[in-house]
């Protein structure tokens, strides 16, 4: 009997493919970069804006924490955010 050379299977990665690996042509990428969603930029007005949002959030959710502290189990699925000053 004669033994088969193991021949090594390269894993997929768990992240997905990598980028080397891919074989796109220009009409795919058009394809990908067309059903893309549209993001903005992060800018620092933006992110100050998202930062006061959830600030609100947070007061909100404390003020309703406290008006309605004998029904607890409304924010059982909530955690507790904290935010530093």
């Amino acid at each position: 009997m004669s033994k088969r050379k193991h021949e090594e299977i390269e894993e997929p990665s768990p992240d997905g493919p990598d980028i080397d690996d891919l074989e796109l042509n220009a009409e795919d990428i058009e394809k990908l970069l067309a059903d893309a969603p549209q993001v903005e930029a992060l800018t620092s007005q933006g992110l100050r804006r998202m930062m006061l949002a959830l600030e609100k959030k947070i007061n909100k959710n404390q003020e309703l924490r406290i008006k309605h502290s004998a029904e607890p189990e409304k924010y059982e699925s909530l955690r507790r955010i904290s935010v530093k000053h």
